[in-house]
């Protein structure tokens, strides 16, 4: 008689440290140069001019960004949806968190577990 495996969602990996800080990093800035205007110093005025450079309008600056984090929201609730269909387990929500903070390089990694379980 073959014994059932009971799955669960497995337990959290993270990406190497400075990818995980890099996408962080840059969606905060992303971030602070869209919807903060005050003076916030030579650097992230850069960034500010660097991204109107890009792309072209205040309006377009603010639908980027806000696309942006759409599309972790929308990497998180597919990174819970696959955790859910491993059979949950305490280890959802952290999976679901950085996937919303690192996005893509999170959800690649659940990804992989997923098939190893299959």
């Amino acid at each position: 008689m073959m014994k059932s495996r009971k799955m669960s969602c497995p337990q959290v990996q993270s990406p190497p440290l400075w990818l995980s800080l890099l996408v962080m990093g840059s969606l905060c800035v992303f971030t602070l140069v869209t919807f903060v205007d005050v003076n916030m110093g030579v650097v992230l005025e850069w960034f500010r001019m660097l991204a109107l450079a890009i792309f072209r309008t205040r309006t377009v600056l603010y639908v980027a960004c806000l696309m942006a984090w759409g599309a972790h929201l929308l990497e998180a609730i597919v990174a819970y949806r696959i955790c859910k269909q491993l059979g949950g387990g305490r280890d959802t929500w952290k999976w679901t968190i950085q996937t919303f903070c690192i996005g893509y390089p999170s959800l690649c990694l659940l990804q992989a577990e997923q098939r190893k379980g299959i």
